[in-house]
């Protein structure tokens, strides 16, 4: 299964998705092992959440067509992510 990791992550791009720490479970409601490492992450991670976790990561490099291609695979997902930014519509 493709994953983040599969695309030449930068140390900062780890720390910005939270692929490697506590983050990662909240997220996708899932329980990955600690400490967090790549092989726990793929080990862990779900189609739809690897498909997730990489429009995130098109979509932090500023690629967005990118990440549509893989957002478009998870609607339901993406819907409830953007759901959770509301307050950023608010404060505008």
């Amino acid at each position: 299964m493709e994953t983040v990791f599969d695309h030449n992550l930068t140390p900062d791009e780890i720390d910005e998705l939270g692929v490697l720490d506590r983050w990662i479970n909240v997220r996708h409601n899932l329980v990955f092992p600690e400490p967090y490492t790549e092989e726990g992450y793929r080990a862990t991670i779900t189609p739809g959440g690897a498909l997730f976790d990489l429009g995130l990561l098109y979509l932090n490099r500023g690629d967005e067509a990118k990440a549509e291609v893989y957002w478009s695979q998870v609607p339901d997902k993406v819907a409830e992510f953007k759901r959770g930014m509301d307050y950023q519509v608010i404060e505008e």
